[in-house]
């Protein structure tokens, strides 16, 4: 009996058998690796009278940005997360590179004896 929901048995899948024997072909390309070559491309844009080349996803990012500056709630919403993470990435880079207590004790006191003259013995 075939019918709604009941395809002919003969055309219905064998067990063991896939539905797709010869698979995705090897050239052929997913959607997220089609995406990142299409945003990598680039393109040239006028900026401060300047020609410049930059990616599609650098133009996407810009305009994202201009839109907030502009007053775009929706773009600004969407952009306070990542400032406030390179806000983060950047204090936390700053933190490294400042001297311990230690240390700038140390290098006040060779700055004082070199300001002077003083051999360092």
């Amino acid at each position: 009996m075939s019918g709604y929901k009941n395809p002919p048995k003969e055309t219905q899948f064998k067990k063991g058998v896939s539905g797709n024997p010869k698979g995705r072909s090897k050239g052929s390309k997913n959607f997220l690796s089609l995406l990142e070559k299409i945003v990598e491309q680039k393109i040239s844009i006028k900026q401060e009278g300047a020609e410049i080349k930059i990616t599609k996803k650098e133009a996407m990012l810009m305009q994202w940005i201009n839109k907030g500056v502009k007053g775009d709630v929706n773009a600004v919403q969407r952009l306070v997360p990542w400032l406030l993470q390179i806000d983060q990435k950047n204090k936390e880079r700053d933190d490294e590179q400042k001297l311990s207590l230690k240390d700038q004790d140390i290098m006040e006191h060779f700055m004082n004896k070199y300001n002077r003259g003083e051999k360092n013995d």
